[in-house]
């Protein structure tokens, strides 16, 4: 769970304008980007973002509350503050249909729908609890419980030791006095350190007392409690140290992992575009995954994808658009239309001129110019 927390609040947040596909200027106190840079004046943009994930994944949601100047906020302004509540000390008010019409916050107080952010994740539960969204707290719930079970017997055994071998006399006439007795100990724990054999003569039995089953089971109970509840976080081995068969392994798991960071990020910016849109209609909030190393390789297989729609005769906005380069495409139909509203303002000259570039050469120049970015 660290590691999910620790690596999506990592990630920059950041605000653009659909218009233009640029990052929205940072421009003090009372701006957006600056306040989803300092959501609160006694709690960190770091742990505000931590807590949000960890409430979203553990217990399937999360809440922020807008704090406003007034009861009536105007159109176009910045909330104050972000405040993180607890997902268990708030209550959802829902209609017929299941639609949140409010919330009431742990002072009794309700408010609209418009004053919070709602992250949450998908549920089956047909009750109204449904809004809640259904976290890995509830589906690991017994595997938690079995783990917790198995390391509070361990804490109370662990003192005790356990008896490494028996010896018993093999007839009722044989008695053992206790300086027997303890000299057959002192020798077994001397050979026990250093090895050696241990010879007690044909009137004892020796016995030694291997692992219990039950004991077996437990280390195997733990394991598999680990495999589910990184299968349940979506989190693969190598990212909590457990070293895969291969490097080819390794590096397909962390993509893996990245690929599912991002499907996870999706929510968190939908609520937070909510607050952008309430600022400005063309604006939007996205965690900026461009930095993430085990992503590259695949932008840098899709960059030549692209190169091969393009000399097989696919339109280079086309290409870049098939294979997710949206801003790419968008770069490039901007520089399109700059071109053509320039062509449209000279003036024809009987002069030669130059041949024009055709899209296909202007694409590639574009291409280039866009992999040394």
């Amino acid at each position: 769970m660290q590691a999910i927390c620790a690596d999506l609040s990592g990630l920059p947040l950041v605000v653009k304008d659909r218009r233009t596909g640029e990052p929205v200027e940072d421009t003090g106190p009372g701006s957006l980007p600056w306040l989803l840079a300092h959501p609160s004046t006694t709690t960190s943009a770091e742990l505000v973002r931590r807590q949000v994930v960890l409430d979203l994944v553990l217990a399937g949601c999360a809440y922020l509350l807008m704090i406003e100047e007034s009861t009536t906020p105007r159109p176009g302004s910045v909330p104050l503050a972000l405040q993180r509540l607890h997902p268990a000390h708030v209550t959802p008010i829902t209609d017929d249909t299941g639609r949140a019409i409010g919330y009431t916050l742990p002072s009794g107080r309700t408010v609209p729908p418009s004053s919070v952010l709602h992250f949450r994740l998908p549920s089956w539960n047909p009750s109204a609890a449904s809004i809640h969204g259904t976290g890995a707290a509830a589906i690991l719930s017994d595997w938690l419980t079995s783990e917790a079970a198995i390391m509070a017997q361990v804490k109370r055994t662990g003192g005790r030791g356990r008896l490494d071998v028996l010896l018993t006399p093999k007839t009722d006439d044989v008695v053992l006095t206790p300086e027997t007795a303890g000299e057959i100990r002192r020798a077994y724990e001397r050979n026990a350190d250093r090895g050696g054999a241990l010879v007690v003569g044909s009137h004892l039995t020796v016995t030694p007392l291997s692992m219990a089953p039950r004991d077996l089971e437990q280390a195997a109970t733990l394991t598999a409690s680990r495999d589910a509840q990184l299968a349940v976080l979506d989190v693969p081995p190598v990212r909590v140290g457990i070293p895969g068969a291969n490097y080819a392994t390794d590096q397909a798991q962390r993509k893996g992992y990245w690929e599912s960071l991002q499907s996870r990020a999706r929510l968190l910016d939908a609520q937070l575009t909510r607050l952008a849109e309430r600022v400005n209609r063309d604006w939007y909030v996205c965690h900026d995954f461009s930095g993430v190393e085990a992503l590259q390789e695949s932008r840098g297989a899709r960059v030549q994808r692209v190169t091969s729609h393009i000399l097989n005769g696919l339109d280079p906005v086309d290409a870049y658009e098939v294979e997710g380069l949206d801003e790419a495409a968008s770069r490039l139909r901007d520089s399109r239309a700059a071109e053509l509203a320039e062509a449209q303002q000279d003036e024809p000259t009987e002069e030669a001129s130059a041949p024009s570039e055709t899209d296909e050469e202007r694409g590639l120049r574009l291409l280039r110019a866009f992999e040394a970015t």
